[in-house]
C-alpha cells in the first residue's frame, strides 16, 4: 500500500511532505510535523517502521483535526503542550480502533457490501 500523498480536513486539502532528517521549530528531531497555515504534513521517511509511521501520521491528523475544529483555543486554551498530549495519548487509540474494527469502519464509510442487518 503506498504511503499517502495528500488528505482532507474538512474542505481543506492537506500535502503530505514524505522527508528525510525531518526538524521541529527548535531543531530538534521529528517523526512528523502539522502546519495548517500551510496545509501540510510532513514525515520523517527514514525514521521508524511502517507501522510507527502509521502511528505518526495519525497524530499529525489529530493535530489538523483539532486546529480546523478550533479546539486547540476551545478547549485547549491555546496551550500547545496540552494539545500535544491530547494527540500523544489520542493516536494510538484512534490507530487501533480503525485497525481492530474493519467492518464498523467500513459500514461508517458507506462501503458497499456493508449493509445494515
Amino acid at each position: 500500500m503506498k504511503r499517502p500523498k495528500s488528505f482532507l480536513v474538512g474542505s481543506f486539502l492537506y500535502q503530505v511532505l514524505w522527508e528525510t532528517d525531518l526538524k521541529d521549530s527548535e531543531g530538534g528531531g521529528a517523526y512528523g510535523l502539522q502546519d495548517s497555515e500551510h496545509q501540510t504534513v510532513q514525515m520523517d521517511k527514514a525514521s521508524g517502521n511502517e507501522d510507527h509511521k502509521r502511528e505518526v501520521f495519525v497524530h499529525e491528523v489529530v493535530h489538523a483535526l483539532n486546529s480546523r475544529a478550533n479546539l486547540d483555543n476551545l478547549v485547549f486554551n491555546g496551550n500547545p503542550k496540552l494539545e500535544e498530549k491530547y494527540a500523544a495519548t489520542i493516536a494510538p487509540w484512534l490507530l487501533d480502533w480503525l485497525r481492530m474494527n474493519p467492518e464498523v469502519v467500513a459500514w461508517v464509510m458507506g462501503v458497499d457490501g456493508a449493509e445494515a442487518e
